[in-house]
């Protein structure tokens, strides 16, 4: 099978195309950033770390630098939202495309998120 023609598929399954992809995330992100409430912020994360195990989302998730806020949020006093990040950080190690992965276990390792 071709590449493109198994993109299509992905796509496909996926129900979403790459616009339309990037603009969910991006909306998300922005969701998470501004909401006061601490259930609203566990369902954005639970999602982001969702869309972080499927490949096809990789380019998007690079892009809004969602790893970021995924690192940043294993600090946070809610273990939840700690457990989210952690999660949707283990999903993005599938990422061996990107050198990224490698600093990404650096990052959790120096931030300590068991304490």
């Amino acid at each position: 099978m071709s590449f493109e023609r198994k993109q299509r598929k992905l796509n496909e399954r996926s129900g979403f195309n790459a616009s339309e992809r990037y603009d969910y995330l991006e909306k998300l992100i922005h969701e998470y950033n501004v909401s006061n409430s601490k259930e609203a912020k566990r369902q954005v994360l639970a999602n982001l770390a969702s869309f972080a195990y499927n490949p096809i989302n990789f380019k998007a998730i690079n892009n809004l630098n969602i790893t970021t806020v995924l690192l940043d949020s294993i600090n946070e006093k809610d273990i939840k939202l700690r457990e989210f990040a952690i999660s949707g950080l283990c999903n993005l190690s599938a990422e061996t495309g990107s050198p990224s992965h490698l600093a990404i276990a650096k990052q959790v390792r120096s931030r300590d998120p068991c304490n």
